[in-house]
């Protein structure tokens, strides 16, 4: 299976803490975890060991 993800443009690095995913999808492969961003937003962490070839 081949999957593409775009991507419109890179804002730049930042550090951030991620946080475990709750137990009911802990066992998604796809997903890292979450984090908070510098708005206060929910954003959900791909694993990029899921996208390796």
């Amino acid at each position: 299976m081949k999957l593409g993800i775009a991507v419109e443009r890179f804002l730049g690095n930042e550090e951030f803490v991620i946080k475990p995913l709750p137990k009911s999808i802990e066992g998604n492969k796809l997903l890292l975890g979450t984090t908070i961003d510098y708005e206060g937003n929910v954003v959900i962490v791909l694993n990029p060991e899921y996208f390796k070839m």
